[in-house]
């Protein structure tokens, strides 16, 4: 398995050894810099300083509750349901899932 993801809202997943790609939409535009996988959830991080979690199917937007008024660029869990996300002007935080909001 694997994901790549890029401008606009856009990524792509391969199910075989990057052979095939099949494009996912986000239902969003915002520009994704950053992707980690955690057991059956994938976190991307990207422009504004957004947090996305894929989950059961489906895209959520994470309300992390930092201010990153700019972009964000590296997503790194560090323990289940805990992530240390990294951007633009100096943004480095620790997010616990559950302790923000998800939103659709």
């Amino acid at each position: 398995r694997g994901w790549v993801a890029g401008l606009n809202g856009r990524f792509f997943y391969t199910a075989d050894s990057a052979t095939s790609w099949v494009e996912r939409n986000l239902n969003s535009d915002t520009s994704l810099f950053g992707l980690a996988a955690q057991g059956d959830r994938l976190f991307a991080v990207g422009d504004h300083g957004t947090l996305w979690i894929f989950a059961g199917g489906q895209w959520h937007s994470y309300d992390h509750g930092e201010s990153a008024s700019s972009f964000l660029r590296a997503v790194h869990p560090v323990a289940e349901g805990v992530l240390v996300v990294a951007g633009g002007s100096g943004a480095l935080f620790r997010v616990s899932i559950g302790m923000g909001k998800e939103q659709d």
